[in-house]
């Protein structure tokens, strides 16, 4: 079961890949990032440096709003694929055959 948490924890260290997740008006994507890192504690800031010809970008743009997640091991393959596949020519989510849930709550917008 997930719960929000009010404390902010620095558990992607070493290198890891993580997933960004962005969605715009019914169309989910997800991509994976190499280039993420911590920016700031206090307040909580975490960066992740997405190019501007990306799919993700686009609905980042116009949603306003994006996600990061660190998988485990287990997903090496759907993280493989979501750095692979282009969200603007196929539903990565179900190629990986991957389920998700909306946020529990949404941030301030970028």
């Amino acid at each position: 079961m997930r719960k929000p948490t009010d404390r902010t924890v620095m558990h992607s260290y070493p290198g890891m890949v993580a997933i960004v997740t962005a969605s715009f008006n019914g169309q989910d994507n997800v991509m994976a990032a190499g280039w993420h890192s911590y920016i700031s504690f206090d307040p909580p800031i975490y960066g992740v440096a997405i190019g501007h010809e990306r799919h993700t970008y686009e609905l980042m743009k116009k949603s306003g709003q994006f996600a990061v997640h660190f998988l485990p091991m287990e997903k090496a393959q759907f993280i493989q694929q979501a750095g692979v596949y282009t969200g603007a020519s196929a539903d990565k989510f179900l190629l990986g055959e991957i389920e998700y849930d909306r946020a529990l709550q949404l941030m301030r917008r970028f």
